[in-house]
């Protein structure tokens, strides 16, 4: 048979507990100051559960895309009382959910909604 393939790497989930120190990592740094290992030395995390240098880029890089898109909607929601809080203010941490689905894909389909899917990436 010679043709075995080496094992898949496990994906690497972000749970709710994770995804809370990333944002409030990424908040203490500055969205725009934000480093993966500066951020992963805030998140203060060790073991098997710690995410990778790697799973942080990409966190973060989705992460950013997501305020992106919100202070888009938020510039272009007319009709809407106040509108919606600029990324990085308070506002930021009551959206949390919100912004770790989207950052996820926003897939409904997703048996879990509040993973990021880190396993497609890190072999890239």
């Amino acid at each position: 048979d010679g043709g075995t393939k080496p094992p898949h790497k496990q994906r690497f989930v972000w749970t709710a507990e994770l995804h809370r120190r990333f944002e409030v990592a990424v908040n203490s740094l500055g969205i725009e100051n934000a480093k993966p290992q500066a951020i992963s030395q805030l998140m203060n995390v060790e073991g098997c559960n710690a995410p990778t240098r790697q799973n942080i880029k990409s966190h973060l890089q989705k992460y950013r895309l997501l305020l992106q898109k919100r202070a888009r909607n938020a510039a272009t929601a007319p009709g809407e009382e106040g509108g919606a809080p600029a990324p990085g203010a308070g506002g930021a941490a009551a959206a949390a959910a919100d912004a770790k689905e989207e950052a996820d894909g926003g897939s409904a389909e997703d048996a879990d909604a509040s993973a990021v899917d880190e396993g497609a990436e890190a072999g890239a």
